[in-house]
């Protein structure tokens, strides 16, 4: 319960300063344009967590789904500590008391990350060129980046760290079954993310078209790993999103802050809901009286 409470503390934190940066200006933004691009943000989050499931599932670990997800979006929480290990570090004990194996967790968590950079990287090199902003040039790194998303190189990648790290190795690796179903997930959730942001210059009354959209938080995302400064890649995302966004700075910088509170409102909604053990709750329920009583 205490590691609990500090997570939700760095959360609740880190949507406090987000709304002291832009509170004043949310009310010059259309209501409905910013409902919709908080539900897109929302349902990106919460595609991500198939992404997850996927993993643990190529791994051989078969959590029950509702379970899978509380440890998920839980863990993601972490994010928001500094440091880049609390939401491994948090999956890892939460799946540690349903039999699931530290390694296997870290694992999976890897896994996670690996399909979002990489999956990141192809969508924001191909919406990026088609838009115009990258030479075509730029498409000459899409087969390597495909080739890391195949089983052989994979597992030969995974089982190399385990050995480094001085582990036992997993008794079973995604196969292409599995590495397909979790693109296929950040397919969607790239999508989402994409629109999320679209709906933002919209609100600001400079829009962008969807493709370029897409193409812009991808890549965002991506800078904001490989440059983890921050807690959840706080900077380097916004910086490079403000870079690539064809808008004045003034709106890039509304839309970049307006993006990441929803977003974060989204882990913390997200976390909420999945904490909610529903199986616990139905046994605690009294029983229905009889009827005719």
């Amino acid at each position: 319960m205490g590691w609990f409470v500090l997570l939700v503390t760095a959360l609740w934190l880190a949507l406090r300063s987000r709304w002291a940066e832009v509170g004043d200006q949310l009310a010059t933004l259309d209501a409905w344009q910013l409902a919709l691009s908080t539900v897109l943000g929302l349902v990106g989050v919460g595609i991500s967590a198939g992404i997850w499931h996927a993993m643990l599932l190529g791994i051989g670990e078969r959590l029950p789904l509702p379970v899978s997800l509380r440890v998920f979006f839980v863990g993601q929480i972490g994010k928001y500590l500094p440091g880049a290990v609390w939401p491994v570090v948090t999956q890892a004990a939460l799946a540690r008391a349903h039999g699931v194996a530290p390694r296997a967790t870290v694992t999976a968590a890897t896994l996670f990350l690996w399909i979002h950079l990489i999956t990141g990287a192809i969508v924001g090199i191909v919406a990026l060129t088609a838009t115009g902003v990258l030479p075509l040039a730029a498409l000459a790194a899409l087969p390597p980046l495909l080739a890391l998303l195949t089983p052989g190189i994979l597992r030969w990648t995974l089982q190399r760290l385990l050995r480094l790290a001085r582990r036992e190795p997993l008794r079973q690796l995604p196969d292409l079954r599995h590495l397909m179903a979790a693109c296929g997930w950040a397919g969607l959730m790239w999508l989402c993310y994409g629109a999320h942001l679209q709906v933002l210059t919209v609100a600001v009354a400079e829009p962008i078209g969807l493709l370029r959209a897409i193409g812009v938080f991808a890549a965002g995302w991506v800078a904001g790993f490989v440059l983890l400064v921050a807690p959840a890649g706080v900077g380097p995302r916004e910086a490079a999103i403000v870079a690539l966004l064809p808008v004045t700075a003034a709106a890039a910088l509304l839309v970049v802050l307006v993006s990441r509170l929803a977003l974060t409102a989204a882990d913390a909604a997200w976390a909420g809901v999945a904490s909610i053990d529903l199986a616990r709750l139905r046994r605690a329920r009294p029983p229905a009286p009889p009827v005719g009583h």
